[in-house]
């Protein structure tokens, strides 16, 4: 289940995946790729490798490299490499060693690890206020969020009262009560907290019906959580606003037939993330998101099981369906965990092409024995995705210089190996 809400977590962090820079801009070759490490990462890291591989996997440079450090590569950069980073880390009772590689790559750019998006502002926080939800029928749910994002820290459960606490921030007076009944129907509150200390009382009944209402049987999947969020543009950079509805936040429950998303028409823009399956036994699972204004109707992806011809990480084939644009893989060569130290051994692959090939130096390869045949990682998962911006677009936005998010839709089938 951490694969399938893997992107849901990634969601809160949208800006990092957004973007319309073209990665064609006209840069001049110069027959060297320089790899940069901006300061302060990779944090509390004991070894750090960045190794180039050719697009048949053989490693053609390496180099350990330090926090703020650079390494340079003559190459034709004319061509696509893979890029592999190496990185060990240790905790209290827990070791780890990390590869992530991102494959095809176009290296017309210099690259630089560790680019973050600079965040939104948080307000500061002044006081809280309180809202009671009161509903005679059970189960129900609820919850409160601001015009500033966010929702409440606390929510105690009594019977048919629920108690909410939120935080009241500083010049920020809108905020919103989202709550729903076991029907799934789902209702909302504008509020106004013009002061600290504040407590309110509603029951559904003093609610109103969202404008617009998606819904989706709860009899065709097995799972199906969703959240969408409201979005300002502000100097052309989108930031969140309220969470519109969810049922992945406060005391969530599954309705009695359909699943209830709903929409206020005086928000123009929203981050929309839904993810399930549909069958309880199955090994696939779904992932839609989309950033900008309201579809007129939304389709989940229908699950198709990923035809893998081969696992293993040294050469990994796969039947791509029509339509995608890149994918990702997990590999895992971790000990059985037997109690302290838990050594873990992982592989994470960004790629486009159906096929892939790495091997490694021989300096990594005897920094561990288990690295001395790539074909003992196990595949855990592969995910295929469909996204509205280019895979050159996707890694430019990600290695070269982080863009102001733009409007964007992805969906993706991911699939267990396990």
């Amino acid at each position: 289940m951490k694969s399938l809400f893997r992107c849901l977590v990634m969601g809160i962090l949208f800006f990092s995946c957004v973007g319309n820079e073209s990665p064609d801009k006209q840069v001049e070759q110069d027959g060297k790729l320089t790899i940069s490490l901006v300061p302060g990462y990779p944090a509390s890291a004991l070894d750090f490798w960045v190794i180039v591989h050719d697009l048949d996997g053989n490693p053609i440079a390496h180099q350990q490299i330090s926090s703020g450090g650079a390494m340079t590569v003559e190459l034709d950069d004319s061509k696509r490499y893979h890029l592999t980073t190496y990185m060990k880390t240790e905790n209290v009772g827990y070791q780890t060693e990390l590869f992530e590689t991102y494959a095809d790559l176009s290296v017309v750019e210099d690259i630089t690890l560790g680019l973050v998006p600079i965040p939104s502002p948080n307000p500061t926080v002044n006081g809280t206020f309180q809202v009671d939800f009161l509903e005679n029928e059970l189960p129900f749910g609820a919850y409160l969020t601001s015009s500033s994002g966010g929702y409440n820290s606390e929510a105690n459960h009594l019977g048919t009262r629920l108690e909410m606490t939120m935080n009241r921030f500083e010049g920020v007076s809108d905020y919103l009560l989202v709550a729903k009944l076991n029907t799934g129907e789902t209702r909302y509150k504008k509020l106004k907290i013009t002061e600290q200390g504040m407590k309110l009382a509603y029951k559904f009944s003093d609610l109103v019906d969202f404008d617009q209402v998606f819904k989706f049987k709860k009899s065709d999947f097995s799972q199906f959580y969703f959240t969408s969020t409201a979005l300002n543009k502000v100097d052309g950079d989108f930031r969140p606003s309220y969470i519109v509805n969810s049922n992945k936040i406060g005391n969530s429950f599954d309705p009695q037939s359909e699943h209830e998303m709903g929409f206020l028409n005086g928000i123009e823009y929203f981050d929309i993330q839904i993810s399930g399956r549909r069958s309880a036994n199955s090994k696939t699972s779904f992932f839609y998101w989309r950033i900008g204004t309201l579809p007129n109707s939304i389709t989940p992806p229908v699950e198709t099981s990923i035809q893998v011809q081969s696992q293993t990480i040294a050469d990994f084939r796969f039947n791509a369906p029509v339509g995608i644009t890149n994918w990702s893989a997990v590999w895992d060569h971790s000990d059985p965990f037997t109690g302290e130290p838990f050594k873990s051994l992982r592989w994470f692959v960004n790629g486009s092409e159906t096929s892939l090939k790495l091997s490694l130096p021989e300096e990594i390869v005897a920094l561990n024995p288990k690295l001395q045949n790539l074909d003992d990682f196990r595949l855990e998962s592969t995910e295929i995705i469909t996204h509205s911006m280019s895979y050159d677009e996707q890694m430019r936005v990600k290695l070269v210089e982080p863009a102001k998010p733009q409007a964007m839709e992805r969906s993706s089938i991911w699939q267990s190996f396990r």
